[in-house]
């Protein structure tokens, strides 16, 4: 066969692939507008990440704030991102199956935003690496983080 076949027939395929491509997007395209158009208005996107975690020995002021059986203190650097609109009524931390409340104060959320929270760790957490996550309640909703980890450190040597 002579080399100009080839030719035509590599860019007849080349445009049989574009055009296949193209039919794809488009059937993709129209199942999510159409998927779309049936989604509530209300349904809300909202993802917890711890980005960094810190504990610590607990001081007057962790136990104050805590309770007397606080035994650390955990600071968390957290993203949460939030779409189209979120009020977060608070941030827990779940070990070991129960819920640790934060310092969280309730507020609206856009887009994207971190910041810090504190959470007091009582004297049945014991010290070494747990599996956490972190739940936020909006509008009445639990939604809760990827799985982490922390590391609780030695109790101080009195």
């Amino acid at each position: 066969m002579p080399y100009w076949v080839w030719i035509a027939v590599a860019c007849g395929g080349l445009v049989a692939a574009q055009f296949l491509a193209f039919h794809r997007v488009r059937v993709e395209r129209d199942e999510l507008k159409a998927a779309g158009d049936q989604a509530k208005p209300t349904d809300k996107l909202l993802v917890l990440e711890c980005l960094r975690s810190t504990a610590f020995e607990s001081g007057p002021e962790t136990s104050s704030a805590f309770g007397k059986d606080t035994k650390y203190g955990l600071t968390l650097w957290i993203g949460i991102t939030a779409a189209p609109r979120a009020r977060i009524e608070s941030i827990e931390l779940e070990i070991k199956g129960r819920l640790l409340p934060s310092d969280w104060n309730r507020r609206d959320f856009v887009s994207q935003h971190s910041q810090y929270v504190n959470v007091g760790l009582p004297g049945w957490v014991n010290k070494g690496e747990h599996t956490v996550r972190l739940v936020a309640w909006a509008d009445g909703k639990k939604y809760p983080s990827e799985d982490f980890n922390i590391e609780v450190p030695d109790p101080p040597i009195s």
